[in-house]
């Protein structure tokens, strides 16, 4: 038994001595890695304004800062790759509520109270008449706006046709096969995505007006995102969870998407094989058939058809020696956007950088 634990000792000590000797390896590849990805990233906000939003709506990225000496928030817009398509939103100054805001070829400002809606090309248009009237909540998807009536309908308006109380409902939940009330729901196109108070998820087809539960595994509990082939949604306890909606299953799978990302294939080295691993807040975006994420120490894509995970951006340092890190993944043609920041708490007033994704997901 002495020998036994002698013998264990050593191995122990060995391995241990082995791992240390190793370390300036493993952080050079490390370091190797994120030298070559930032080749390919360049500073799209160079100004030191203090950003507080970035989003994309159409082929249009949207971000919100504030605007230095007098300290007042203001939306832009911009399409990559066309300066002077630049905006700067007029009646955007000093609204504060950044949750408000749903975007796509118009801008629909949100609220339990009064909705607008702006055109998203131009720097002050705010369509008229404007949508006075309260809701649940709203959608924006192309030229028309959802709300959400009393949890049980969905009101649609298309300027410049007037929207009015005693219009028809646009869909009635009840009829598309929601027996609940409904607490939140977007819309891509001809899909409507619907979650349930008890976080059920539903599949509407906008066309037929049919829904399906999509028999979740966990209730929902967060965000939603998807686009027409399948929906990531939050959980409470297990991080986000992927269906695929056209499995031509009636009960699709439902998967962990840390397990999808760790049968991905990625690995860096011993020392830092978690990097890819989704972090514990949710920072994500579905575009081209992959997923972009912030991962433990970077951005990364997991195909959602080659299964493959990839590397986008690694962070530089951890805790108080953290020289960056990237959060908040939008795209908008084919460009990817992510918030920069110097403070390990995310404070989130770093550069907001840009890396085209051109021949880079595969």
């Amino acid at each position: 038994m002495v020998t036994a634990r002698r013998e264990g000792v050593r191995s122990v000590a060995f391995v241990g001595l082995g791992l240390l000797g190793c370390t300036p390896i493993y952080d050079n590849q490390y370091n190797d890695r994120a030298n070559e990805l930032e080749e390919l990233r360049t500073e799209f906000l160079t100004e030191p304004d203090p950003v507080r939003l970035i989003a994309s709506g159409q082929n249009r990225l949207f971000w919100a800062a504030i605007k230095r000496p007098d300290d007042q928030l203001f939306l832009h817009s911009i399409i990559p790759g066309d300066p002077a398509s630049e905006l700067e939103y007029v009646w955007s100054e000093g609204k504060n509520e950044l949750d408000e805001y749903n975007f796509s070829e118009l801008i629909a400002e949100c609220s339990f109270g009064t909705s607008h809606a702006y055109m998203a090309g131009a720097p002050n248009a705010e369509l008229l008449p404007a949508t006075q009237r309260g809701g649940d909540g709203c959608a924006v998807d192309g030229g028309s706006i959802y709300f959400l009536v009393g949890g049980r309908a969905i009101r649609r308006w298309t300027p410049p046709t007037p929207l009015v109380d005693g219009d028809p409902d646009f869909l009635d939940l009840s009829v598309a096969g929601i027996a609940g009330q409904v607490a939140g729901f977007g819309v891509s196109g001809t899909l409507m995505v619907a979650v349930e108070q008890d976080g059920d998820l539903y599949a509407i087809d906008l066309v037929t007006k049919q829904g399906r539960w999509l028999r979740n595994d966990v209730p929902v509990a967060g965000s939603v995102f998807f686009d027409a082939r399948g929906i990531m949604y939050e959980t409470n306890s297990d991080g986000p969870h992927y269906i695929e909606l056209t499995s031509g299953d009636d009960d699709p799978p439902d998967t962990a998407f840390r397990d999808m990302v760790a049968d991905g294939g990625y690995h860096l080295n011993f020392k830092h094989a978690d990097v890819q691993t989704p972090s514990g807040n949710t920072e994500l975006v579905i575009h081209d058939r992959h997923v972009i994420y912030r991962g433990e120490r970077g951005i990364f894509a997991y195909g959602l058809d080659t299964r493959h995970v990839l590397d986008l951006l690694l962070d530089r340092g951890e805790g108080i020696d953290l020289e960056v890190s990237y959060h908040q993944p939008v795209v908008t043609n084919n460009q990817l956007f992510v918030r920069g920041s110097e403070d390990f708490s995310f404070a989130g007033d770093g550069p907001v950088y840009q890396v085209d994704l051109t021949g880079r997901l595969r």
